[in-house]
């Protein structure tokens, strides 16, 4: 991954993006809402692959904390949830084993299993954060579900500006694959910016021409 991979939702609307998984959460139909979990799963920083592995087990609900597996050969890392997304997985929890408890599921404990209690197939939650931008910013934006998890990192930097913490919520095996978030936010030193004001500047000038004919 380069700079020019990282790709994030404009950081000012996050609210917005919020909203518009809370609107699916509420849908009617059992894939969009689960689609919509998974979402949430990844804005909280979580790559595909590991939302598809969750399992209860990794869900801490009194320390409102989860244990995510990483992948990549990155370290194991725990990320702290807020109370809403927990109470979400609890009630998710809580339907998913009344629609089951006829279906003789291959795995109880999964948090996104499919219709069998199987792990979901990452493709089937993929489109739902494209469709997320898409009736957020419009089409021809070029993000995808991962853009989620480098929303969640960009946010973290901006918020706390601790490398070494951004690091240990995405679950990097090294902090050069972080940096490359922090290039990516980082700004001119108000020291070393270049200003043109046009008044004083071109007061000044005058007072040199006129030293030089004089």
């Amino acid at each position: 991954m380069d700079d020019r991979s990282i790709t994030w939702f404009p950081l000012e609307r996050i609210n917005e993006l919020e909203a518009a998984i809370v609107e699916r959460l509420e849908s009617r139909r059992r894939i969009t809402r689960r689609d919509a979990v998974a979402c949430a799963l990844g804005l909280s920083g979580l790559r595909s692959g590991e939302v598809s592995q969750l399992v209860y087990g990794d869900l801490s609900v009194p320390l409102q904390r989860l244990r995510v597996r990483t992948l990549k050969g990155g370290p194991e890392r725990t990320l702290r949830l807020d109370a809403s997304l927990v109470r979400e997985l609890l009630s998710w929890r809580d339907r998913g084993q009344q629609r089951l408890a006829f279906a003789r599921p291959v795995r109880d404990d999964l948090i996104l299993p499919n219709c069998r209690g199987k792990p979901v197939r990452r493709e089937q939650f993929l489109a739902m954060a494209v469709e997320l931008f898409d009736a957020l910013l419009g089409p021809g934006h070029g993000l995808n579900f991962h853009t989620l998890r480098h929303t969640f990192a960009m946010r973290t930097y901006a918020e706390t500006r601790d490398l070494f913490l951004t690091k240990q919520m995405l679950g990097h095996a090294s902090v050069s694959t972080t940096e490359i978030y922090a290039r990516s936010l980082a700004e001119l030193p108000e020291s070393c910016r270049v200003r043109l004001e046009r008044g004083p500047l071109r007061d000044r000038l005058q007072v040199v021409a006129m030293e030089a004919t004089g």
